[in-house]
């Protein structure tokens, strides 16, 4: 029976959550990691003034909510949850290998910046020799099922359609 590392992102959640469904003959640890970047300043290019913290103060209590509720519905079921602070692509290899997970699995999500967390997190562990499975489960719809800019002109509002240039 291998250790399998769960990795949560946005998905705080544990009863639809689908990075646990095949895992009930594996050992589980769960992971949320404070990503510094996450609380830091972007500075804006037009107008200092105009700078923003991608994670403000009420997202920031959201998320501490939700982290109290993951880790009391893991220790519910006899799992814990791992509360860990600094960079992802660093941390989480770490863990694997201190804890002997052969695999971690995580949900991608939409975003420039969280794609490059991903591909830089998927290097590390490969890179550790730790087996990576990751989905799309943090999106209102599965980019799959969205439609392609070539259908896009058939669902617009009939008043609002507009013409491909």
């Amino acid at each position: 029976m291998g250790l399998t590392l769960v990795w949560h992102r946005r998905d705080c959640r544990l009863a639809d959550n689908a990075l646990y469904h095949g895992l009930s003959d594996r050992a589980v640890l769960s992971v949320y990691v404070f990503d510094p970047t996450a609380f830091s300043p972007v500075p804006s290019i037009a107008e200092p003034s105009w700078d923003v913290v991608r994670t403000g103060p009420h997202a920031a209590k959201a998320l501490l909510v939700a982290l109290a509720a993951l880790r009391s519905a893991l220790r519910a079921q006899g799992g814990e949850l791992l509360i860990r602070h600094g960079d992802p692509a660093s941390v989480l290899p770490q863990l694997a290998l201190a804890h002997g997970a052969e695999e971690v699995r995580w949900h991608e999500e939409p975003g420039t910046e969280e794609l490059d967390t991903s591909v830089r997190v998927r290097r590390a562990l490969r890179g550790a020799r730790r087996r990576v499975l990751t989905d799309w489960g943090c999106t209102l719809r599965h980019p799959d099922d969205l439609p392609s800019p070539e259908e896009w002109p058939a669902l617009a509002h009939p008043r609002r359609k507009h013409q491909p240039k």
